[in-house]
């Protein structure tokens, strides 16, 4: 059918796509948050009697370490060999090492093995990330449904945590020390999803027709193929990758800070609230999906740009960490509280990988994006180190404070808001907005940033702020 009539079932169509290309897309994201949530409960079951604090910090840690080793190399493969490949290699590779971690990993294993799993699983998984990412921002269709779809692949992370978590609520809601066999079934619990994204992107994801362009490998390319590193150290985005790598540095820590600590807090405060602490696991994944509503409010509805978005909730997150200081005094309030501080920092985390990904030009979006990703993910593995670390130290004060031990929480909230300041600052500052502006495919399209203003003759019709 040709004509008038034929342009609304098509655009139908291609929206339709794009989303269905998204959702296959997200498949890491998905099993980026089941892993992490799993993987939490079952160092939290662990009694300190059979393996000290620090080896469930190093436990918890190896993991963010094989994704932040991953991330070093994961974002030039993307951008030099394409997002498909990637994505569905690392799918494949996250399965396999899912089910070695499952059978293996034993708190009677050697520390070294354990470790080196965890870390071979967040190698693989890590090496899809920044493909996923770029692929779904670059299969939209039009400026609007951009920031859209990296929401869906956001709210697909926070789907993967519930489904970790309802595992954990299934197999362990009181987080109890458990035996071998039932180990293994919470271990094998993210695997069956693992699978279908695993098949659902091998069949149904295509290559990034954006990527396509740049690399030259369609007919009437935009641009010639360009260096990724070349352009990133360009002396106008030196300044940019600076900010957006603190910014999420910042954003991950309070993101994954909350939810390895909740459900330790809630532990320590059960007697009071009287909540199980495997509950507390679901509950933080819900919370991750209403924050994913509140960053869909505010890319498509609210009429702010990124920057001042991100900049408001980090001044909201340190209003609500000053509420948790007083824990011992109203241990409601500070749970109340916790989980508004659990809400927006996952909005603030996903904010942050809109922009990220919408600053920085396609030749290089997804090095650049891996370049923050990595800053995230070494602030992940920093969490449960920091906190098992404060943890032990609170063993050895426990004569000089209250029964209930808050001052390794106290300690752990400076933390926390010192990151939240940070990261308001950070934002209200990053060079230029991105919200409803054209995407930059080449080095000749990135202005001079930091107080510069743009050359109107390259073409970039960027905006210093958001209109």
């Amino acid at each position: 059918m040709t004509g008038p009539g034929a342009s609304a079932p098509t655009a139908s169509r291609a929206a339709r796509n794009q989303y269905l290309a998204a959702l296959a897309a997200s498949g890491p994201m998905f099993v980026d948050g089941a892993q992490l949530t799993t993987l939490a409960g079952l160092i939290q079951s662990v009694s300190g009697k059979e393996i000290s604090h620090t080896i469930k910090g190093l436990w918890m840690g190896s993991m963010y370490m094989g994704v932040i080793l991953s991330m070093l190399v994961s974002g030039v493969v993307a951008d030099r060999y394409g997002r498909r490949k990637p994505l569905v290699a690392s799918l494949g590779l996250t399965l396999v090492a899912s089910v070695l971690c499952a059978l293996v990993e034993d708190v009677k294993t050697e520390l070294y093995v354990m470790m080196g799993l965890r870390a071979l699983l967040g190698f693989c998984l890590g090496m899809g990330i920044p493909a996923a990412y770029t692929l779904v921002l670059e299969s939209a269709e039009t400026v609007s449904s951009r920031a859209v779809m990296v929401t869906v692949a956001d709210f697909l992370f926070s789907v993967g945590q519930m489904w970790g978590a309802v595992g954990i609520v299934i197999l362990n809601p009181y987080l109890e020390s458990v035996g071998l066999g039932q180990r293994a079934l919470i271990g094998l619990w993210p695997v069956l999803p693992t699978a279908a994204f695993f098949a659902f992107a091998a069949l149904g994801v295509p290559e990034s027709p954006l990527w396509l362009q740049a690399q030259g490998l369609v007919p009437n390319p935009r641009h010639p193929p360009q260096d990724p590193w070349s352009v990133l150290w360009a002396p106008a985005m030196r300044m940019t990758v600076l900010a957006v790598t603190c910014l999420v540095f910042a954003a991950s820590f309070l993101d994954f800070g909350f939810s390895y600590a909740i459900p330790d807090l809630l532990r320590h405060v059960e007697g009071e609230t009287g909540q199980k602490p495997g509950l507390q696991l679901v509950i933080i994944s819900a919370l991750g999906l209403v924050g994913s509503g509140l960053q869909l409010l505010l890319v498509t509805r609210v009429n702010i740009g990124h920057r001042e978005s991100m900049s408001a909730l980090g001044m909201g997150l340190a209003g609500l960490v000053s509420l948790m200081f007083g824990i011992e005094r109203y241990p409601y309030v500070a749970v109340a509280a916790a989980y508004f501080v659990q809400l927006v920092a996952n909005t603030l985390r996903g904010l942050m990988h809109i922009y990220s990904l919408e600053v920085f030009p396609t030749v290089c979006r997804a090095t650049g994006m891996s370049m923050g990703s990595f800053a995230g993910r070494f602030a992940a593995m920093s969490v449960p180190i920091i906190f098992e670390m404060l943890s032990h130290y609170e063993v050895t004060l426990t004569p000089m404070i209250a029964p209930i031990h808050y001052a390794v929480y106290q300690s752990f909230f400076v933390v926390m808001l010192a990151f939240c300041l940070g990261a308001s600052l950070v934002a209200r500052y990053l060079p230029f907005e991105t919200k409803f502006t054209p995407l930059n495919d080449d080095a000749s399209e990135v202005p001079l940033l930091w107080g510069v203003e743009p050359d109107e003759a390259s073409g970039n019709q960027r905006s210093q702020r958001y209109e």
